[in-house]
């Protein structure tokens, strides 16, 4: 250990003394650390020690583990590191074991560990959540949120709540190119943390409405209002969410039925693009009233569209096509499609493609709503 003088206590920026032949223990380290920490008035564990204390508890057995959780948080609540600083080097720990399958993964101890952290009020979800989706480590977080239910006994309400008081998104721990509902409802069934988007199995019982209240034969009017009275009776308020939601079964049901009812969705024959604007002529207009004038809301249809033509690759005309469909029924407004064009948000994935398919006629639009206001003058 490398010793400084002050003139009330001794400053230690503490090292890891390695293990002897007869103490060949992964826990020597942390017991090794324990006793440097009581003997003498600590101020900082270096990085370097941190580091090795973490790759120690890694190697430890179940049992040890947990008996040191308690070591760790009480490192941490003498400031002898800061959160920031173990959060690290948990990454970086992930980081060196990602590829490798000679060894078991770090995840599950990390996990156990960071959630006992955070229990201990130590870390909150938020930096939790910054830290590991920077550094691309989906798996570790939803290890660590997965501990917190089922280890300590947060329920599914207070984890949601959670993630919504603190503006968690767990879409966006998905890169970019895979950022769709599908994805996201298949990572979270892996850790049985699929409440964590709640609007994923809106979307599901949605669209399974609307494939009975559509079908074969269907009267207009009775469809749109069946639809509407579960929406009522199901959907406690209607915000973004459902909204996206509700955009997404529809292009869904669209897809399914016609755009691709022949597993060839880019040849477009006369006869399926009548069908393709007759059904969602159907239903889109439902939108209306649930997004009224907020560009905001209607932003989120948009930005559904995106998300569900990125998902299918982009067939051919199909972005251009609802686009041009979705403004002649004034389901969204010129205010939000032009808003969209210009906002950067990384959220949703496509943007650049979503482009490239519709800012001619966006181009057109804002012509067109600029020459009738001169009309108007």
């Amino acid at each position: 250990n490398n010793t400084t003088s002050s003139s009330n206590s001794t400053e230690v920026d503490a090292e890891v003394p390695a293990p002897s032949a007869a103490q060949n223990d992964t826990a020597h380290r942390t017991e090794a650390l324990q006793k440097t920490l009581q003997e003498h008035s600590i101020q900082h564990v270096s990085d370097k020690a941190l580091a090795e204390l973490v790759a120690a508890f890694v190697d430890m057995p179940d049992e040890q583990q947990t008996r040191a959780h308690g070591f760790f948080c009480h490192v941490l609540s003498q400031n002898y590191c800061t959160p920031a600083t173990l959060l690290t080097v948990v990454e970086e720990r992930v980081q060196e074991h990602h590829g490798r399958t000679d060894t078991p993964s770090p995840d599950d101890a990390l996990g156990l560990l960071l959630a006992s952290v955070l229990t201990a009020d130590h870390l909150s979800l938020k930096q939790i959540f910054s830290g590991l989706q920077a550094a691309n480590q989906a798996d570790l977080y939803l290890r660590i949120v997965q501990c917190l239910h089922t280890t300590h006994g947060y329920s599914e309400d207070k984890l949601l709540q959670l993630h919504e008081s603190s503006g968690i998104d767990v879409l966006t721990l998905l890169p970019s190119s895979r950022r769709t509902s599908a994805n996201a409802s298949d990572l979270l069934l892996r850790f049985g943390l699929r409440f964590l988007l709640p609007h994923l199995a809106l979307e599901e019982q949605l669209l399974q409405e609307m494939q009975m209240r559509f079908g074969d034969g269907f009267v207009l009017g009775d469809a749109r209002r069946a639809l509407l009275k579960w929406v009522k009776e199901n959907v406690k308020s209607i915000n973004a969410k459902v909204l996206f939601a509700f955009a997404s079964a529809t292009f869904t049901l669209v897809f399914d039925r016609v755009t691709n009812a022949d597993n060839e969705p880019s040849t477009l024959t006369a006869e399926k693009k009548t069908a393709e604007k007759a059904l969602l002529q159907a239903i889109a207009p439902l939108m209306k009233p649930l997004a009224g004038e907020d560009v905001g809301r209607q932003m989120h249809i948009v930005y559904a569209l995106q998300t569900f033509c990125h998902s299918k690759g982009f067939p051919k005309g199909l972005m251009l096509r609802l686009t041009m469909l979705l403004y002649d029924l004034d389901v969204v407004d010129e205010p939000a499609w032009l808003k969209w064009k210009e906002e950067i948000n990384e959220q949703y994935p496509g943007k650049g493609d979503a482009l490239i398919s519709v800012n001619e006629y966006l181009n057109w639009m804002e012509t067109a709503e600029t020459d009738e206001d001169e009309d108007e003058d």
